[in-house]
């Protein structure tokens, strides 16, 4: 009830504080004492157009928004600087509570984050920046964080979170609420987790590292250990120690810390005060044996002490004086109970804390949030949505839709289709008429098409037949000396078709219908090829040379001018090697 009134009291001041708002020396922005602020311009991120800050806030069992949450992101204010109002993201600072917040940039990319910083409501309306130093992920060392502090507060109360990392060094300034160095310390050597000894003896001590030794001084002398406190934190838990060294086989060095080879220092030794030189030879202490003194019973809400002290047997002087620490007594564990009971339902996941206290103080020993899974959703009836009538054109169909009769949500969704409807064929129609001639085979297409959507249905070529020749007569042309003749024959004038009679049922061919010339033309050899050689015989035979007795002079006058020169024996050459045709005479300087 008291959480609760103080929880109301505090919603009703930052509804109040919206009105109040501070000056700030940064220029053109104002902090309101409502809001978290952070000036992304100290971190060196690269913040495109549409990257945010996450305000990431969290604590011992309180965890208002998950990870990466869109309402982790802040609001630009300008100037590099972003804010962040818890209330209007239903998140609820109880004042005196110690919390935690991490800042994201890169649309909340876990690599620019900075390191757990603690606060409280004494920082709204004040402003976090980096201070350029980088420190270890508590948990794991390979990563390494920014470190954010408060501009103008306080960083042993609100700073970086101080605590040992999984490598076993310690990082922050800033310790748990009600926490101490020693508190670190003790529960450092019995955690089973990744900040705990275990891991520090497995990832520095094993690989060689350090010591278990160094590991141990290196920690008590950032944490301003005494070797004294050290020893006694070791002893009163060396059975916690063992089982937690127990639960990894891979760690085989022992955990040997050494309280004669530590570098700690020790407890302070009382000083005696200085004496006057004896008269007489001096006194020789006897030490008796060690008694107790100031006892200082341990519980396990607080350590216990006891001063160690040494008095001679002889003069009763005080020779020597420690104090012992007797570390805190291990808490008396009660039946778990239940915390911050959220039901589940098939709309959002459940959850409860499940809490252990302490029987003897009362002190919660643990804390650990259990997730109440969502419900089975209850599915309603099937509905269409979307639906769209089919043509014959287009398929059709419709989504049936099954939503959750509790919460609404949509629980399924299936595409039916509904298939074409079929063609409504016309009456055919002629299209790409081509008509015959008398080579050639005339042909159309015979085409339906749908009357409701146009569509062609079908297409068949139709061929039709060729048109008769046009027939003419043509009258026998003689062949001359060297001229071949024509035979009397028929002839299409539309197509060129050669026949041997007029109803075009005989066809010929040129070569049948040729009359050959007694004579060929350029053969002067007579052996009924025209070859270079003629031109060789034509060259003798002016040349007054011997040739052969079929040479054929008629032949040999190859540009017909009545009688055989050099110039014939040029035109044959030049016919042969199809230079030109017996029409195409070399001109007189050629020959």
């Amino acid at each position: 009830m008291f959480k609760k009134i103080i929880s109301i009291m505090l919603a009703v001041m930052m509804i109040m504080s919206l009105v109040t708002v501070m000056a700030t020396s940064t220029g053109a922005v104002t902090y309101e004492n409502t809001k978290l602020y952070f000036d992304v311009s100290s971190t060196g991120w690269t913040m495109g157009a549409k990257d945010k800050v996450g305000f990431y806030i969290y604590g011992d069992g309180f965890e208002p928004i998950p990870w990466g949450g869109k309402k982790l992101n802040g609001v630009s204010e300008g100037d590099g600087i972003w804010s962040f109002d818890p209330a209007s993201k239903g998140v609820a600072l109880e004042e005196g509570v110690q919390y935690k917040i991490i800042f994201t940039g890169k649309n909340n990319n876990a690599d620019a984050q900075t390191a757990d910083l603690y606060f409280d409501t004494t920082c709204l309306g004040h402003c976090a920046e980096c201070n350029g130093e980088m420190v270890e992920n508590f948990v794991d060392s390979s990563k390494k964080s920014q470190v954010a502090v408060w501009k103008d507060l306080d960083p042993s109360k609100y700073g970086p979170v101080k605590g040992i990392t999984s490598l076993g060094n310690v990082v922050g300034t800033c310790l748990p609420q009600g926490k101490t160095d020693e508190d670190l310390f003790t529960t450092w050597l019995v955690d089973t987790g990744a900040q705990g000894m275990k891991n520090a003896m497995k990832y520095t001590v094993m690989p060689g590292t350090k010591t278990a030794q160094q590991l141990v001084d290196d920690i008590g002398a950032a944490l301003g250990l005494t070797k004294d406190f050290v020893q006694a934190a070791i002893e009163e838990n060396q059975a916690g120690i063992e089982a937690a060294l127990a639960l990894d086989e891979s760690i085989t060095k022992p955990f040997d810390w050494s309280y004669d080879a530590s570098t700690l220092p020790g407890a302070e030794q009382p000083t005696e005060a200085p004496t006057e030189a004896p008269t007489e030879a001096p006194h020789v202490h006897t030490p008796g044996e060690p008694t107790e003194e100031n006892v200082k019973p341990a519980t396990c809400k607080e350590a216990g002490s006891y001063d160690k002290v040494v008095y001679c047997t002889t003069c009763g002087d005080e020779l020597s004086r420690e104090e012992i620490v007797i570390g805190k007594l291990l808490h008396t564990e009660g039946e778990p109970t239940q915390e911050n009971v959220k039901p589940a339902s098939c709309k959002e996941a459940g959850s409860y804390d499940k809490v252990v206290y302490c029987t003897v103080c009362s002190e919660e020993i643990s804390r650990e949030t259990i997730v109440i899974g969502k419900l089975l959703h209850t599915p309603g009836e099937e509905v269409r949505e979307n639906e769209k009538p089919a043509t014959c054109k287009e398929a059709g169909g419709y989504d049936k839709v099954v939503y959750c009769t509790a919460c609404g949500d949509e629980l399924s969704r299936e595409s039916v289709v509904i298939g074409k409807l079929l063609h409504t064929p016309g009456e055919e129609v002629k299209e790409n008429e081509k008509p015959g001639t008398c080579t050639e085979e005339g042909s159309y297409d015979k085409v339906v098409y749908c009357t409701a959507c146009g569509d062609e249905l079908s297409r068949e070529t139709i061929k039709t037949e060729k048109i008769p020749h046009t027939i003419i007569h043509k009258d026998e042309v003689p062949a001359t000396a060297t001229e071949d003749g024509m035979k009397e024959h028929y002839e299409c004038e539309i197509c060129g078709a050669l026949f041997f009679d007029a109803d075009g049922k005989e066809p010929a061919t040129a070569e049948e219908l040729v009359i050959k010339a007694a004579h060929l033309r350029g053969d002067a050899d007579a052996n009924g090829e025209v070859e270079i050689v003629d031109a060789t015989w034509v060259q003798r035979f002016l040349a007054h040379m011997s040739v052969t007795d079929n040479f054929d002079e008629i032949a040999a006058d190859a540009d017909q001018d009545g009688e055989v020169d050099i110039v014939d024996a040029t035109l044959i050459q030049r016919y042969v090697l199809k230079i030109c045709d017996w029409d195409k005479k070399p001109p007189v300087n050629e020959a």
